[in-house]
C-alpha cells in the first residue's frame, strides 16, 4: 500500500502514463538536432542519395541532418531516417546525430533501437546535453529514471548560470521549461514509483516548488502543485494553484502546439471538480470537447461541476451524452466489467439529478408565482 501521503494520489494522476514510449518528452530537445550548420544539403535527392553537390558527393553529417529534419517536418519518416543512416556513416561518432536520431526511432515507436542510440551518446559525451538525458528517462522507471532527470536537470542549470543576463531571451525561455518539466518529472516519480523512499514528500515538495521557480508559467508545475496539496489536504491552496493551471492554459488556448497532452488536462479536469472550481473545470472541458467530443469521462465530469455549482438542468444534459456514449459503446463492442459498472454509476446519479433538476423547477415557478401575486397586491393598493 502507498503511504498516506499518496493514498489518493488517483484523482489526478494522468491515466495511460506508463508504458514503452512514454508520449512525447518533457523538455526533450528539438526534433532533428539543434544548431546544425546549413548549406551543402541542396543536390541531395529525396530518396537518400548524393546529387553532386558542393563536395562532390561526400556529404556532412550536418547536411544529411538538414535533410533529415526536412522529411521529418514534413511527416515521412522513412526518408527522414534514411538521411540520419547516412550521417551515421559520415560520422560514427557524431553525438548530435545520435540524439536527433533517436528522436526520430521513438517517434518511430522503434524504442529498442532509440534506446541503443542514446545510451551510446551518453558513453560518448554524457554532458554534452540534457536532452539525452531526458529522453533516456521517459525509457526508465523508478530510480533510474530519476537518475537520469538529475543528469539532465544538472546539465540544464549550469547552462542556465552560464547564459548570463545578457543570453538570447528565445534560449533562456527553452532552458527554463525544459528545467521546470523535468523537475514535474521527478515529482510525478516521488508521487508513484518512489513513493516509499524516505525522503520521497520532501524530495516532491523540493521539485514542485522548482518547477514553478524555474518557470512560473508552465501549466503542468502548478498542476503538480495542485496535486500535492490535495494529497497534503491542503485544499485551499490546491484549489489556487488548479485555478492557476487552468488561467494559464486559457493564456494559450490558441497555441496548440503549447497545450500540455490531452491526458493531463484530463487529470486537471478531474482535480477542479473535486476542488469545486466549477467555471474553470467546465472552461477546460469545453476545449477537450472541442478536441474530441466522443469522450463520456469528459460529458460525466461536466455533468457533476454543473450539478455541484447548482445547475442541475444543464447537468442533465450531459450526463445523458455520458450515458448515451456507454450505451452506443455496449451496443457496439459490449462493455467490460469496469464499463457496467460506469453505466450503473451514471444511470443511479442521473436518476438524482434529473429529480434535482424537477424540484429545482418547481421551486422557481413557486417563486414567480409568489412575485406575481406580490405584484398584483401592489397594483391594487395602488
Amino acid at each position: 500500500p502507498a503511504p498516506s501521503w499518496v493514498a489518493d494520489a488517483q484523482v489526478a494522476m494522468p491515466r495511460g502514463k506508463k508504458g514503452g514510449k512514454k508520449g512525447g518528452s518533457r523538455g526533450g530537445g528539438s526534433r532533428g538536432g539543434s544548431g546544425h550548420a546549413a548549406g551543402g544539403a541542396g543536390g541531395i535527392d529525396e530518396s537518400g542519395g548524393a546529387g553532386g553537390g558542393a563536395s562532390g558527393g561526400a556529404f556532412s553529417a550536418a547536411a544529411l541532418m538538414e535533410k533529415a529534419a526536412e522529411f521529418m517536418a514534413k511527416d515521412e519518416q522513412e526518408l527522414a531516417a534514411k538521411f540520419y543512416e547516412r550521417a551515421m556513416a559520415a560520422e560514427p561518432e557524431n553525438t548530435d546525430v545520435m540524439d536527433a536520431y533517436a528522436v526520430l526511432l521513438l517517434d518511430m515507436n522503434k524504442v529498442d533501437a532509440a534506446d541503443e542510440l542514446l545510451q551510446r551518446s551518453i558513453d560518448l559525451a554524457p554532458d554534452a546535453s540534457a536532452s539525452k538525458w531526458l529522453y533516456v528517462a521517459q525509457l526508465r522507471e523508478g530510480a533510474d529514471a530519476a537518475a537520469a532527470l538529475d543528469r539532465g536537470i544538472a546539465i540544464l542549470l549550469k547552462e542556465k548560470e552560464t547564459l548570463g543576463a545578457r543570453a538570447e531571451p528565445g534560449r533562456r525561455k527553452v532552458v527554463n521549461r525544459q528545467l521546470s518539466s523535468a523537475l514535474c518529472s521527478v515529482a510525478e516519480l516521488c508521487m508513484t514509483d518512489l513513493c516509499d523512499e524516505p525522503d520521497a514528500e520532501e524530495r516532491c515538495e523540493r521539485c514542485v516548488q522548482g518547477a514553478v521557480k524555474h518557470d512560473p508559467e508552465n501549466p503542468e508545475g502548478h498542476q503538480l502543485m495542485a496535486q500535492l496539496r490535495i494529497l497534503q489536504e491542503r485544499r485551499a491552496e490546491a484549489k489556487a494553484a488548479a485555478v492557476r493551471t487552468a488561467e494559464l492554459l486559457g493564456e494559450i488556448e490558441d497555441r496548440e502546439e503549447e497545450l500540455p497532452p490531452y491526458m493531463l488536462r484530463l487529470a486537471l479536469s478531474r482535480m477542479l471538480v473535486e476542488l469545486d472550481a466549477t467555471e474553470e473545470a467546465v472552461s477546460v472541458m469545453d476545449r477537450l470537447l472541442a478536441e474530441d467530443d466522443t469522450q463520456m469521462e469528459v460529458f460525466f465530469l461536466i455533468g457533476e461541476a454543473l450539478r455541484n455549482g447548482g445547475d442541475p438542468a444543464a447537468a442533465v444534459e450531459y450526463l445523458e451524452k455520458a450515458s448515451a456514449i456507454l450505451a452506443k459503446q455496449a451496443e457496439d463492442v459490449g462493455l467490460d466489467e469496469e464499463g457496467e459498472a460506469e453505466a450503473a454509476q451514471i444511470g443511479k446519479l442521473l436518476a438524482v439529478v434529473r429529480a434535482e433538476a424537477t424540484e429545482a423547477a418547481g421551486d422557481a415557478g413557486a417563486g414567480a408565482g409568489a412575485i406575481a401575486r406580490d405584484d398584483n397586491r401592489n397594483d391594487a393598493d395602488m
